[in-house]
């Protein structure tokens, strides 16, 4: 199916085109409901704080990943529109690969710090 964004209503072009994103955020936010409300039914305010946050966090790093992704790819359909030399073409899409793979080392190193002081807390109420 193929669909000319550049005729007609523009409000209407943009909302059909958002419409994937949209859902997406629904469903991430959804699936942060159900896990606050599974843990809320068995454990306390401390485990349902814990789950809060880290649905948070999640759904930020989703967003950051999702904009980072669109940017590189108006970028790449730009250099590609234009005619753009191959050359170029693929320092942008090892630039948008290098920006993911910085996100997912700053979170693994957020998911490690946080693991040791739980480690820590976890130490200290047994001791």
């Amino acid at each position: 199916m193929e669909k000319n964004l550049t005729t007609g209503s523009v409000f209407k072009n943009v909302i059909l085109f958002s419409l994937p994103y949209l859902l997406s955020y629904f469903l991430q936010t959804l699936y942060g409901m159900a896990d606050l409300f599974i843990i809320g039914q068995y454990d306390g305010v401390a485990s349902t704080t814990a789950v809060s946050v880290g649905s948070q966090i999640m759904h930020m790093i989703t967003v950051m990943l999702v904009g980072i992704a669109m940017g590189s790819t108006v970028m790449i359909g730009r250099y590609v529109g234009e005619r753009k030399e191959e050359e170029k073409i693929k320092k942008k899409i090892s630039a948008a690969e290098k920006k993911i793979e910085e996100v997912k080392r700053k979170e693994k190193e957020f998911c490690r710090e946080k693991e040791c002081r739980q480690s820590e807390k976890n130490f200290r109420k047994s001791g």
